[in-house]
């Protein structure tokens, strides 16, 4: 069975080749009507072109292939259907010498792209250059910077103040500010300072670095945008070349394209998404409470002084929980303001294979929980329903540039408590964190996380911006698992990290029960393989074949023609 749809279709027709549909939403639901006699596979094809998504496609198990049938949404063979998660935006006039101006109503966004390329949301000092604190005053819940740092700019509240702590990034919002002689005490708004200054992790320290974002002051360079809260005026300095009366503006304003979710007892099977670009996915929760990442991109949602604290977990542009089989492949996740692909809970056999991940302010690929959200971050995450767990999921020949982008504590490929899971012959490059991550907590107890493989990946220029991270990272207990023939490279101390560490392989608190043999590291600072009070861990053979290594990590041959269609998203490793 067959069904098609294209952005210029109808929902009143019967979604045939010739008279297609309109939306994602249709065609699911025609689906679940011929599934009722499926005898055979179905495919839903997606014509070419751009389909502006105002609401996120639901699917749930009445959307699963049965009977050993799979149900696939495939890009029709030579075109390239977008979902995309914007609003278009135009009407630019001049404001000034650089500055350009449109009228963007209400809307509340924090990207903006334009002509394709994401812009730089104004910001001070420019990007690339950052600010260093004096100090912390934990007790007065103050930030002590030099006063020439910062000014009595309009709409001090909309101001956004970004501290690098280590392994992840503080945003918060400004309340105000006293002048102190050559200093400056810089107050935080309540729902960030609440935690900001309890948590004793990420550490506070001297000299952190920081930048400001979200004043029409900071709009001083080429690819700088300003959306003023007040008036709803849009403003933007154009790059070399740039003509804005034909200029292809987009801000994302959907957080979620596509949902796959069941439960546990009716979970989604056999559900294919194949071929299609995923593109201008928002997050609003920022700007309502700041951002506050703890660790692989997940945010505080609640700290104490005796290191007791709760995460949450950023949304996603394609969202999975409580399914099997469910596979992304050949897809492309562009300009994602959040995570790219997130397989969340309650997933096996699930894959995600042969996608492109570029242009994301979060994490690249996440897999599993990383903890109970109701529970502390430190605890050993053990449901009573083994259902709830990831188990054998796959995450191979992706390629995955510039993540992190937004929110610099986020990782290429995320995974938390899992099981019998495979990370294996992807291609990651350009990324401010950690390459791989795999577990989360820090104690030596038993939990869900067993039997996992990180295999044959390649990872380039990791670790750009933070440090105590590595190429591949790993935490908590996890007997039976591997970490071979993976090539780590160019991995560079930035000048804005702190003092600790970074590694090719880094095994922190808690990492147990790993085999670790014939990786390969070249032309980076760091050491091969930092250990974290550590133990029950094989570490043998680290470059028995380093050539063999170089020539068998990353993507595999069937798909490696992706490496020249990512190219342009992030640099390339020395050959």
């Amino acid at each position: 069975m067959l069904f098609y749809i294209a952005p210029n279709g109808n929902d009143g027709g019967p979604g045939t080749e010739e008279s297609p549909f309109r939306t994602l939403a249709r065609a699911r639901d025609a689906v679940r009507e011929c599934k009722r006699s499926m005898i055979g596979d179905i495919v839903v094809y997606l014509r070419g072109g751009v389909y502006r998504m105002a609401e996120t496609a639901m699917f749930d198990d009445r959307d699963s292939g049965t009977d050993g049938h799979r149900v696939t949404y495939r890009a029709y063979p030579g075109e390239t259907p977008v979902l995309s998660g914007g609003v278009e935006l135009g009407g630019w006039s001049k404001a000034g010498q650089l500055l350009y101006k449109c009228d963007a109503g209400t809307l509340r966004f924090r990207q903006l792209y334009v002509n394709g390329e994401r812009a730089i949301r104004a910001r001070t000092p420019n990007k690339g250059n950052y600010f260093r604190l004096l100090r912390w005053d934990r007790d007065n819940r103050e930030i002590v910077i030099d006063r020439s740092q910062i000014g009595d700019w309009p709409h001090l509240d909309q101001v956004e103040m970004v501290v690098q702590q280590y392994w992840a990034e503080s945003t918060v919002r400004l309340a105000g500010f006293t002048v102190h002689g050559n200093e400056a005490r810089v107050k935080l708004q309540e729902t960030e300072a609440d935690i900001l200054f309890v948590r004793p992790h990420p550490p506070h320290a001297q000299g952190q670095p920081f930048h400001f974002e979200n004043a029409l002051a900071f709009a001083d360079a080429e690819g700088e945008w300003y959306k003023a809260a007040d008036s709803g005026d849009l403003y933007y300095i154009p790059r070399a070349g740039e003509d804005m009366a034909t200029a292809e503006t987009v801000a994302p304003m959907l957080e979620t394209l596509v949902s796959v979710a069941g439960t546990p007892d009716r979970p989604v099977r056999d559900l294919v998404f194949e071929g299609i670009t995923f593109m201008h996915t928002g997050w609003q929760r920022p700007n309502e409470c700041g951002n506050l990442t703890l660790q692989a991109g997940q945010y505080n949602l609640f700290a104490d002084a005796n290191d007791n604290q709760r995460v949450g977990r950023p949304p996603a542009g394609a969202y999975v929980a409580c399914a099997q089989r469910v596979r992304f492949e050949r897809c492309e996740f562009r300009h994602m303001g959040a995570t790219a692909l997130d397989f969340h809970y309650g997933t096996s056999g699930c894959e995600a294979e042969g996608n492109i991940v570029a242009d994301v302010s979060g994490n690249g690929i996440s897999l599993g929980k990383f903890n109970d959200p109701e529970g502390n971050i430190g605890d050993a995450y053990n449901p009573s329903d083994l259902r709830e767990v990831s188990t054998g999921d796959r995450i191979a020949n992706n390629v995955v540039r510039r993540v992190g982008l937004d929110y610099y504590g986020s990782i290429g490929i995320a995974a938390g408590y899992v099981k019998n899971a495979v990370i294996e012959h992807n291609d990651l490059a350009d990324l401010p964190y950690t390459g791989i991550s795999l577990g989360w907590g820090w104690l030596h107890t038993d939990s869900a996380s067993s039997c996992n493989r990180i295999v044959r990946n390649r990872i380039a220029f990791s670790m750009t911006q933070l440090c105590d991270g590595a190429g591949i990272y790993t935490l908590s207990k996890q007997p039976g698992s591997e970490i071979s023939g993976n090539l780590v490279t160019d991995i560079k101390r930035s000048e804005w990290a702190g003092s600790f560490p970074i590694s090719a392989i880094y095994l922190d608190e808690g990492s147990e029960g790993f085999r670790i043999f014939n990786n390969y590291s070249r032309y980076s600072t760091p050491e091969d393989v930092h250990l974290h009070r550590t133990g029950d861990n094989v570490i043998a053979n680290y470059a028995a074949s380093p050539d063999r290594v170089a020539a068998e990590a990353g993507l595999t041959e069937a798909y490696r023609d992706l490496l020249e269609h990512a190219a342009a998203a992030g640099r390339e490793a020395e050959a």
